[in-house]
């Protein structure tokens, strides 16, 4: 059921989270499942992102997960998250996460604050504002503003019964009546235009690099972002193909939350959450680059990889630099998944050791619940 105490987003609570980039879960953890198949025997490395994969991850008992993020906040996220796992019990738990009332979150907070590590509670020391608020319930409101923009048109009431939808046919049929039209069409279509995308990258940038990144890093992203040309049609086929019951993503963009116990993700599931309580050691966190933490891990060490969509954002040179040393460090037959928005970000075909997976892209491609990704590359490191 929903809870009516979840604290909604205005626009007067839009401001910068102190450089996290990510506070919800972008990446659908069905389709990373299905394209590594992690078991009991692998070693994962994995982007931290807002660690929600990272603990979903962990609930098919790999052996370890290193998690790596050259961004240290987005670490500080995760570990509170691991921190709470270990010390809170499961209804507190999700009130930190902001799915239950948030009346006494700070004092949640306060309860294990002592174990999260100087600069990381320090972090959140300075930023209670998003513990108030619920860690799930705050960022990306430039995602979250075309739903805001369609519940103010439409009515929030709308849009939620959207959701209870049982069969496709009946799901389809609502689409097309009640969210299908000139908001939705105009609003995905500037969302998805690769020249506003630039320019809105542009002013990004502007303050990405005021904070000292690279240029490297981002002016290839806005030069070569360019969607595939169906992109709006296999958005359309989400809304009308795949149940809307159960994706977080849409709930997410639509209604700016979780709606309810549907659209958890894995992790966040009561069922799970003594199984992550006794595996939570096993995730090692390294705030590095990609590139520096792979070069300190030895040959033949890792036998899954999930890479988000970092190759997006930087350039050919670094690319290919991070290959050869997936390469190696990978051992024979590991797996390799990450998401792409950008044509020219599958391997190339001279890295031999690389053998695409093609039939499993495919199927990625067309089950996909996400909006935003035009392209995935799944394949196994072959060594001699």
């Amino acid at each position: 059921m929903e809870d009516k105490n979840i604290t909604k987003l205005s626009f007067s609570d839009q401001k910068i989270m102190n450089k996290i980039d990510f506070y919800n879960c972008w990446e659908d953890i069905l389709q990373i499942e299905k394209a590594l198949k992690i078991n009991s025997n692998d070693v994962v490395f994995s982007i931290t992102s807002n660690g929600c994969n990272i603990l979903n991850l962990l609930l098919h008992n790999p052996k370890k997960i290193i998690s790596v993020d050259f961004n240290p906040f987005q670490n500080y996220l995760l570990e509170l998250k691991i921190t709470a796992i270990k010390n809170l019990e499961y209804l507190d738990f999700l009130k930190l996460m902001g799915l239950k009332s948030l009346k006494n979150n700070l004092s949640i907070y306060n309860s294990i604050k002592k174990d999260l590590n100087k600069n990381a509670r320090n972090f959140w020391d300075k930023n209670s504002f998003v513990i108030k608020k619920g860690l799930l319930n705050v960022g990306e409101q430039n995602v979250k503003n075309f739903g805001l923009f369609l519940r103010f048109l439409k009515g929030e009431k709308l849009i939620k019964n959207f959701f209870l939808c049982e069969t496709i046919k009946e799901q389809t049929d609502y689409f097309f009546k009640h969210i299908y039209g000139m908001p939705w069409q105009l609003g995905h279509f500037f969302g998805y235009n690769k020249y506003f995308i630039r320019i809105s990258l542009c002013f990004r940038f502007l303050i990405e690099f005021y904070h000292g990144r690279k240029k490297s890093d981002y002016l290839g992203y806005i030069k070569n972002v360019n969607f595939t040309k169906n992109h709006i049609k296999k958005i359309e086929d989400i809304y009308t193909k795949i149940p809307i019951k159960y994706n977080s993503f849409l709930s997410l963009i639509l209604l700016g939350y979780l709606l309810n116990e549907n659209h958890y993700y894995p992790y966040l599931k009561q069922e799970n959450y003594k199984i992550l309580k006794e595996r939570i050691k096993k995730i090692e966190i390294k705030t590095a680059s990609v590139f520096d933490t792979l070069k300190e891990i030895k040959d033949n060490s890792i036998s899954k990889f999930f890479l988000s969509n970092i190759f997006d954002w930087i350039d050919d040179k670094n690319f290919k630099k991070n290959l050869i040393e997936i390469i190696r460090v990978g051992k024979n037959k590991s797996r390799i998944f990450y998401s792409i928005t950008r044509k020219d970000r599958y391997i190339p075909k001279d890295i031999l050791e690389f053998h695409q997976d093609k039939n499993m892209v495919i199927e990625l491609l067309k089950n996909d619940r996400t909006t935003f990704y035009s392209g995935f590359e799944v394949g196994d490191i072959r060594k001699k």
